[in-house]
């Protein structure tokens, strides 16, 4: 009876992604398979913890909690979001979002836009101005703001590598993943390999990912610690879409 239930969603979900079907042997459950499988989650969110210390020049903040430190730690999120294939056309499109605000509010957002008709603002436009909002002034940011500082683009998948493709201001820009389980069943995780921005005068910038070299989900300065794995977080809204 169980297996009435999981083989067709094992059978569905292979389909879906174009994957081999690998059929369990002998008194082996359908159940597991499904959670094997892997693939981009598409079932909620994954989300990279990023932080870094900010100094503090003397007498630069007049904040209480600051006016005394020379400096303090920022803390924001890196949020990805994957469509599963458009029934349509095939095309795999996914929304990239950085910012202090929470997890909460960022779902809010990118479970409403529509990467085939969002527009792209160039990062430059909002980019430190935000990221150093206050712990008020962040619970105040509207879901205007917030969808404006979301990058839609498309993906692709294959094997275990995902590469995120977004364009804006002219700019290109290339993001690579290699996609794991992680460390529980189906638990999604996404671990930085390569990030690159194409200029509009064809000049290619590689970011530098400041990864250790023993461990790759580790920072090689714990001080600053911009480009986190990324582990999925499900939403309720988007079950459905497991």
């Amino acid at each position: 009876a169980v297996d009435q239930v999981w083989a067709p969603r094992v059978r569905a979900v292979c389909k879906l992604w174009d994957l081999e079907l690998d059929a369990p042997r002998g008194t082996d459950s359908w159940r597991p398979k499904y959670f094997e499988v892997l693939r981009p989650r598409c079932d909620g969110i994954y989300v990279g913890e990023c932080r870094y210390v900010h100094n503090i020049r003397p007498g630069a903040s007049m904040e209480a909690k600051l006016i005394s430190k020379s400096y303090h730690w920022v803390d924001y999120r890196r949020y990805v979001r994957f469509l599963p294939p458009d029934p349509q056309d095939g095309s795999l499109r996914a929304l990239v979002l950085r910012d202090v605000c929470p997890f909460k509010e960022a779902a809010e957002v990118l479970v409403k836009v529509d990467p085939s008709r969002h527009e792209n603002i160039p990062e430059h436009h909002h980019n430190l101005r935000n990221e150093h909002r206050s712990s008020s002034a962040q619970l105040q940011a509207t879901q205007g703001q917030l969808r404006a500082r979301v990058m839609a683009g498309t993906y692709s998948f294959e094997g275990s590598r995902v590469q995120i493709q977004l364009a804006t201001g002219g700019d290109n820009y290339r993001m690579e993943f290699e996609l794991s389980h992680g460390d529980a069943d189906f638990w999604g995780t996404l671990t930085w390999v390569d990030y690159v921005m194409f200029t509009k005068g064809d000049e290619e910038v590689k970011f530098d990912l400041g990864r250790s070299e023993l461990d790759a989900k580790e920072p090689r300065d714990y001080q600053k610690n911009h480009f986190p794995h990324l582990s999925i977080r499900t939403c309720r809204s988007l079950e459905h879409l497991a």
